[in-house]
């Protein structure tokens, strides 16, 4: 971005990042409270909606750092409870014989769209 610098890049990332770790030991719980698919469907609707809003910001060509900070805290704080959610919903839904293969597999996909 035109007038961006690496500090302000280390924020937002510092944001996104203690977010999660926050949010990330009581994933679980509220998943479990609140039910794991519920939690799955909510977070997801959630981060993509931020990263829409910071996507629109994008194409009209400056992202003022509020948002941006704003956008990736919210972004990190879903995954938080994302992904406790999603370990804790995997093995209800492969038998347990099969749970490494299918773990390996969302892992193989998972790193796949990570490269990609």
């Amino acid at each position: 971005m035109p007038g961006g610098n690496a500090r302000e890049l280390g924020w937002v990332l510092a944001g996104q990042t203690t977010a999660f770790l926050l949010c990330a030991p009581f994933g679980g719980v509220i998943a479990d409270r609140f039910g794991r698919v519920r939690m799955l469907g909510l977070m997801d609707m959630v981060a993509g909606t931020t990263l829409t809003i910071q996507a629109l910001w994008f194409f009209h060509g400056h992202v003022p750092f509020g948002v941006m900070f704003t956008c990736n805290a919210i972004y990190g704080a879903t995954w938080g409870v994302f992904w406790p959610a999603f370990s804790g919903f995997t093995p209800s839904i492969i038998p347990e014989e099969k749970l490494q293969a299918g773990n390996s597999l969302i892992k193989f996909s998972e790193n796949s769209a990570i490269i990609g």
